[in-house]
């Protein structure tokens, strides 16, 4: 069982810390590395930084392909199957966001490319 550390923005803390965001998306990594079921999701906020505070652990049970076009509308790809409608508008909550709107507002301005390509991972609060 390995441990993958993840640092969040302040604003997803009380929802972190709540139960209430038991996911995150992720770039893919240059080495291929994603986390797996029954591996550990190290919480953090302030990684690296003398305000360094770990939220919580909790024990990862799915980790899929995600893929946001940012540049036609927003489409929405989960280990290939488009998303659409409720369903996109329930992932983005689960990530903590109010919308789907909101999340790719995020996305556009986080990583500022036409097409993200990461990962979702899933953990138990």
């Amino acid at each position: 069982m390995a441990r993958f550390p993840f640092n969040f923005k302040r604003q997803f803390v009380e929802a972190i810390v709540g139960g209430t965001k038991c996911q995150t998306i992720r770039a893919n990594r240059a080495d291929g590395k994603r986390p797996k079921p029954g591996d550990i999701a190290a919480l953090y906020t302030g990684l690296r930084t003398r305000n360094t505070q770990h939220l919580r652990d909790g024990e990862v049970t799915r980790c899929r392909a995600v893929r946001i076009d940012c540049s036609m509308g927003g489409d929405l790809f989960i280990d290939g199957q488009h998303i659409t409608g409720p369903d996109r508008t329930a992932f983005a909550q689960a990530d903590g966001f109010s919308d789907w709107p909101a999340m790719l507002a995020f996305f556009k301005d986080q990583y500022a490319v036409a097409t993200f390509d990461g990962f979702c991972v899933e953990w138990k609060a």
